[in-house]
């Protein structure tokens, strides 16, 4: 071996006190795997977009590029916190935003092409940077949501 023998280190035992007695970690048992969801539906979409307007400003312009699509903007949130429309609490914003867009029917669904045309509407009027999309998984929301968003 390159690097030689490593010396071994004897046990050391205290001399004055009793050992401690160490009892072996021992991992948990894993948890039963979740089977696949049964449904999955694709129920909105975040548009992260490069801008410098307030929120307030943004939003109105964004509600404007959706009007007329199958997607509503539900929220705007800044570094995390939800600031269109105002929750109360605005950060020092910087100049990516998160733009969520849902189903603007109750319960609906979409496709990729309504999501696409939102994004070719947005790209018309600003700098777009990241889409992700939003799921659902048995009725169940699979992804977060904001600080301050309902």
């Amino acid at each position: 071996d390159a690097l030689g023998k490593v010396p071994s280190v004897p046990t050391r035992r205290p001399a004055t006190r009793p050992a401690a007695r160490v009892n072996p970690v021992r991992p948990p048992a894993p948890e039963a795997v979740s089977p696949s969801p049964v449904s999955r539906a694709l129920v909105g979409v975040d548009v992260f977009v490069e801008s410098p307007a307030e929120p307030a400003a943004l939003g109105r312009v964004l509600e404007s590029l959706a009007a007329g699509s199958p997607l509503e903007l539900k929220m705007i949130s800044n570094r995390g916190v939800q600031v269109y429309p105002s929750a109360g609490v605005t950060p020092d914003c910087i100049d990516v935003y998160r733009c969520r867009f849902v189903a603007r029917a109750a319960g609906g669904t979409l496709e990729d092409a309504d999501l696409l045309s939102l994004l070719a509407r947005i790209a018309r009027g600003m700098r777009w940077m990241h889409v992700e999309k939003l799921q659902s998984f048995d009725g169940q929301p699979g992804y977060t949501r904001a600080q301050g968003e309902n």
